[in-house]
C-alpha cells in the first residue's frame, strides 16, 4: 500500500506540474512543484532497497528465492557466497540445525539477512532479532 501511496503522489504531482505549466505559471513556480515527484521517486528508490520484513518486495524477492535457499540450506557442504535466488549474500554461518544467511548490512555495523531455523522456533538471543517469514524462516538482524 505504501508503495501505491507514493506513486500515486508522484503521479498526480506531475498532473499538477502539468496544469500549472499550461496556465502559464512562473517558472519559479512549477520548478517548486517538480521537486516533489523528484522527492517520490526518492523515497520509492528508499522503498525498494530496503529489506525490512515489512516490505512487501522484500516477501516478494524471498518468495521467489526461496527454492534457491531452501538447496543451500539443507545442504550440509553448502557454504556458497555470491547470488542465491535473488540475494546477494555476503556471508552462510552454520550453528547445528540452522543456517544464517548475512545479505546486507543495516547501519554501520549491524547486519540483515535471513535465517533458516528447522524445528521450533529457536530462543531470543540478545544480539540476534528473529522475524517469522514462514515454515522455518526468518527475516535475520543481527547487532554487532
Amino acid at each position: 500500500m505504501a508503495l501505491v501511496a507514493i506513486l500515486g503522489t508522484a503521479v498526480l504531482a506531475l498532473v499538477w506540474l502539468g496544469a500549472l505549466v499550461a496556465r502559464g505559471a512562473s517558472i519559479r513556480s512549477w520548478l517548486a512543484w517538480g521537486l516533489l515527484p523528484l522527492a517520490g521517486v526518492a523515497i520509492t528508490v528508499i522503498f525498494l532497497t530496503t529489506q525490512s520484513p515489512l516490505n512487501p518486495l522484500f516477501r516478494l524477492r524471498f518468495l521467489l528465492s526461496r527454492p534457491a535457499l531452501d538447496a543451500v540450506a539443507t545442504d550440509p557442504s553448502g557454504g556458497l557466497v555470491g547470488w542465491i535466488g535473488l540475494f546477494r549474500v555476503q556471508r552462510v554461518d552454520r550453528f547445528a540445525e540452522a543456517v544464517h544467511f548475512v545479505t546486507v548490512s543495516c547501519g554501520v555495523v549491524d547486519q540483515c539477512g535471513i535465517a533458516y531455523v528447522p524445528g521450533p522456533p529457536p530462543p531470543r538471543r540478545a544480539k540476534t532479532r528473529l522475524t517469522p517469514l514462514g515454515e522455518g524462516w526468518y527475516h535475520l538482524y543481527s547487532v554487532f
